[in-house]
């Protein structure tokens, strides 16, 4: 919007009221609104497709992994199962956060528990899928790849972790970390370890040729 200024000028030894629209200087604030809006919907976006493969069932593979960790870890992904099964979205919301609590309880008892780092993992990305994206999603998303880091670095032959975070790395967009070919190596490193795993099959159907 313009600003107007006033001034006056001298006619003839009369002044004279000159009115004069000046350019205002552009704001930035629109921009950055708009740019951050636009971010928050496309990490929206690319949670619900990562959650499709990442998340439902996935707990329950790990678990069929025999992935190392105690028993309240454990107790931990099998409260992200449900809740990932469970229609009702406050009773999945909590649910994740009992799991989520449960997780972090096992991590502080101790932090080599792999199953403990991969609950955290599923029920914090359970839990961004059912929350509006906001500015804390940004590192909810830092925490998520640190803690499937973490839980691979722990259990590097689990073929549910791998395509976990396969899975991850390829529907991340780069902006956020997103690396396509790393991610298809680790499914089919998944598969390898574990032929004719189901979710690392589907993760590679989905990505297509």
């Amino acid at each position: 919007m313009p600003v107007i200024v006033r001034r006056q000028q001298h006619r003839a030894g009369n002044p004279a009221a000159v009115v004069r629209a000046y350019p205002q200087a552009p704001s930035d604030r629109p921009v950055t609104c708009c740019t951050v809006t636009r971010i928050s919907a496309m990490l929206f976006r690319t949670l619900l497709a990562t959650s499709a493969v990442c998340l439902i069932g996935l707990a329950t593979c790990a678990r069929a992994d025999i992935l190392p960790g105690s028993s309240r870890a454990h107790e931990a992904l099998a409260l992200c199962d449900a809740a990932t099964r469970e229609t009702d979205r406050q009773v999945s919301l909590a649910l994740l956060d009992r799991g989520l609590a449960t997780a972090e309880s096992a991590i502080g008892e101790d932090d080599a528990d792999a199953a403990a780092h991969f609950a955290v993992f599923c029920n914090l990305g359970r839990q961004l899928q059912l929350r509006s994206v906001g500015f804390l999603t940004f590192f909810d998303v830092r925490r998520l790849r640190r803690e499937i880091d973490r839980t691979l670095e722990l259990a590097p032959h689990s073929p549910g972790v791998l395509t976990a975070k396969g899975v991850m790395l390829l529907r991340l967009p780069r902006l956020l970390g997103g690396d396509s070919s790393e991610g298809e190596r680790l499914i089919r490193r998944a598969l390898e370890v574990a032929p004719g795993f189901a979710p690392a099959q589907e993760a590679l159907r989905a990505k297509g040729p």
